[in-house]
């Protein structure tokens, strides 16, 4: 689970249920899913354009979705590793530049 760093009533939670949701913690009833193929394994807001988030999944993909866009819209889809890509990061201070590990 992380907060959006721009907007810190926005909360990105996902889980083994191969779901993703995005909700503004203030209110119960605003909640947005976006269902996977796999298992999340990790998940984390672009510092440079906090509308954007990574995922990474067991099945080797990565992947950048626009949070406005949330149910429907992959941004960036890739497979950097051939097994699961366990973590995923974006350099704070060099925009473009993302990291994963296996």
């Amino acid at each position: 689970m992380k907060f959006n760093p721009s907007e810190e009533y926005i909360l990105l939670s996902a889980g083994f249920d191969r779901q993703m949701c995005l909700m503004d913690v203030r209110s119960t009833n605003n909640m947005m899913k976006h269902c996977l193929e796999s298992d999340i394994e990790d998940c984390h807001w672009d510092e440079h354009d906090t509308n954007l988030l990574w995922y990474s999944t067991e099945n080797g993909v990565a992947n950048c979705i626009d949070a406005r866009k949330f149910e429907c819209n992959i941004l960036n889809d890739f497979k950097p590793h051939s097994e699961a890509v366990s973590m995923i990061q974006t350099n704070p201070k060099v925009k473009g530049m993302l990291m994963t590990g296996s």
